[in-house]
């Protein structure tokens, strides 16, 4: 009994925290409208160059930057969405693997018998038990196929 007591305790104290939080809402006309610049702070004017005014006219020799950081997210995709079936080298020894037989990504016959296109198909559409990934993004997709084409047995 003391427990149901208790939780009925707690549940009304809880519904009362609320409704005295909805009081201090602002009211919706005083709400205003977001815009790109509200994600503007003084750290992005001291991240950017001199004399530069945007991204877009940043030197494009800071390519190795944005390189780097697309080959951790794409190594990011791979521990998240395929590694757990295809193993961190892609033969198929993940923790999943055994059990929904993935195919041993490094072998010569299999990387000989798909195109890079059949592989971005593969993984955008799914196939057999492996769930489809069609979010992500083509440079993503490309970076994964060519991880995928390193890791071919010799």
């Amino acid at each position: 009994m003391r427990t149901r007591w208790g939780l009925l305790v707690g549940a009304m104290a809880l519904l009362a925290s609320l409704l005295v939080d909805c009081e201090r809402l602002q009211p919706v006309e005083e709400i205003r409208e977001w815009t790109p610049n509200d994600h503007h702070s003084r750290d992005d004017d001291r991240a950017r160059p001199q004399g530069s005014t945007s991204a877009a006219t940043a030197d494009p020799a800071d390519s190795t930057d944005r390189n780097r950081q697309l080959a951790q997210l794409i190594e990011f995709a791979w521990r998240q969405q395929c590694s757990q079936c295809h193993g961190p080298t892609g033969k198929g020894d993940g923790p999943s693997g055994p059990m929904v037989e993935t195919p041993d990504l490094t072998r010569e016959q299999w990387q000989a018998a798909v195109s890079d296109s059949e592989i971005v198909s593969i993984i955008r559409s799914g196939r057999g038990k492996m769930p489809r990934f069609d979010l992500l993004p083509d440079v993503v997709l490309r970076g994964i196929v060519s991880r995928i084409r390193s890791m071919r047995a010799r």
